[in-house]
């Protein structure tokens, strides 16, 4: 068979051109440091390098997420630790209180107890990057009002215990005939009451909207003008249960009133739960905002149709982190379930209480014993007596006020230590989270380095070997096969 000079020259373009794309692939390895530049070079490769990529971008998103849920843990346990600290002074003062015997050294103290209720209220309303760590899934909303408002929410829930019921005594000047112009003496009068965070409005007929255990409350009867204005008018209650609107208490005289209300037929007497459900319009500043710790039904606007109304609940309020495949935790601590509605009205009630043990006024006490005849040394008696009684029977019901509020605060702040302990583990459980993610992160790097990556050494290698290759097949071609014809041998 006769070998022709076409066929020379092809097969030489053909050595050049294999020559030529072999130095060509390895630059480009080593240029883009991968195997392969297209999936068609090795589509096995290819599906690899696909699923270690994204297995990669996953770790890394979980790694970011990691990093984002401890600086908000971070800020939250913070937040929680200044929260004990302020429940610590707060019990300081409850104890010092019991122990101070003058009503005026209480007042003071009183006064300590709202600033610590404020800084309370702040730290509820902490924001990290702008959000409210405190609110849930609604980042936009303080805990605590910071501005007064007209707002209306109807059907507030709240749902209180035993341990929330408080059995005390108050001081009654409300009878007709009661001291210094008639023949009556103090008398102290037990009652039962549990605590609102809101004082609730009237509705335009006069009557409470407060419904508790499925019953309604009256409007609790107080005396107007007289030296016993704003005193709770006892003799005008009957049996039944009534709300304070200037307080927000909840008062019977006749505890069976609520032990029937908490009587749970699944578990027995006097240790169910008893609803409260009560309306509000107007919240002031440093108020506890429904959105954030209750359910209810929002009146956006009194010129809204009913239908549009936001009804919300406090279900799902978590803040859930997704740390790997179908692994997420909640990061958040929730306002309700930390300082407690039922917390924020024993507080702010029992500072009320406190604020309110005061004493008549000698003048008129002075003044009421002398309009019924008292005269000269007979008058200053009377009057004195009258105030040392007064005073005495005061320091017993303000006692009994302190005993009652011990045990349940001891309640509530054993529910801020559990959700900071509980936020404690979660935290534990992120750091061990993000070691795990970077071990993870290593294998896949190397996984996909190896099934895509290339050895340097080795490829630079290779492209000399290449490259010599490619010369030699050009010099071969061009200057010695390629340049022989006929011609050369006649």
């Amino acid at each position: 068979m006769r070998i022709t000079n076409l066929m020379i020259s092809n097969t030489m373009r053909g050595n050049i051109n294999r020559n030529q794309l072999a130095a060509n692939r390895l630059m480009n390895q080593i240029a883009v440091n991968k195997r392969i530049g297209t999936p068609s070079e090795n589509p096995l490769i290819a599906t690899r390098h696909l699923r270690f990529s994204n297995a990669l971008s996953q770790i890394e998103q979980h790694q970011r997420n990691v990093d984002q849920a401890q600086s908000w843990t971070e800020y939250t346990e913070g937040a929680m630790s200044d929260l004990e600290d302020v429940m610590r002074r707060i019990y300081d003062l409850i104890n010092r209180v019991d122990a101070v015997e003058i009503l005026s050294d209480r007042q003071i103290i009183a006064r300590e107890l709202e600033q610590l209720l404020e800084q309370k209220k702040d730290i509820m309303n902490t924001t990290f990057a702008g959000r409210y760590i405190f609110s849930g899934l609604r980042t936009n909303q303080p805990a605590f009002f910071v501005r007064d408002n007209d707002f209306t929410f109807h059907d507030l829930t709240l749902t209180f215990g035993r341990e929330h019921m408080e059995t005390t005594y108050m001081l009654d000047r409300s009878h007709p005939d009661s001291p210094p112009t008639g023949t009556e003496e103090f008398r102290v009068v037990q009652i039962h009451r549990i605590r609102l965070p809101h004082n609730g409005d009237l509705d335009a007929a006069g009557s409470s909207t407060v419904n508790v255990g499925g019953v309604a409350a009256q409007v609790l009867p107080r005396i107007s003008g007289g030296p016993q204005d704003g005193e709770i008018d006892f003799y005008a209650m009957t049996d039944g249960i009534y709300h304070d609107p200037e307080t927000g208490d909840i008062i019977t005289l006749n505890r069976e009133n609520f032990d029937d209300l908490f009587e749970d037929p699944a578990v027995g007497p006097g240790v169910g739960r008893i609803t409260v459900t009560y309306n509000q319009t107007g919240f002031s500043r440093g108020d506890m905002n429904p959105l954030v710790f209750m359910s209810g039904t929002w009146m956006r606007s009194l010129d809204m149709p009913p239908g549009l109304d936001l009804e919300f609940h406090m279900e799902s309020q978590d803040m859930e982190f997704e740390f790997g495949v179908h692994s997420t935790m909640p990061m958040n601590v929730l306002a309700m379930n930390t300082v407690t509605p039922q917390f924020f009205a024993d507080l702010r009630g029992l500072i009320g209480d406190i604020r309110g043990m005061t004493t008549s006024h000698p003048d008129d006490v002075r003044e009421a014993f002398a309009a019924a005849g008292y005269e000269g040394e007979e008058l200053d008696r009377a009057v004195n007596d009258f105030l040392q009684r007064e005073t005495s029977m005061m320091e017993t019901v303000t006692d009994d006020f302190f005993n009652n509020f011990i045990g349940r605060f001891e309640g509530h702040s054993e529910i801020i230590s559990g959700q900071h302990t509980d936020l404690g583990t979660r935290m534990s459980r992120l750091e061990m989270i993000g070691g795990r993610l970077v071990d993870d992160n290593l294998i896949f790097t190397e996984l996909y380095t190896q099934n895509i990556g290339i050895d340097i050494a080795d490829a630079t290698t290779r492209l000399l070997a290449a490259e010599v290759a490619l010369r030699a097949s050009m010099q071969v071609g061009m200057h010695t096969i390629n340049t022989l014809t006929l011609l050369n041998f006649l």
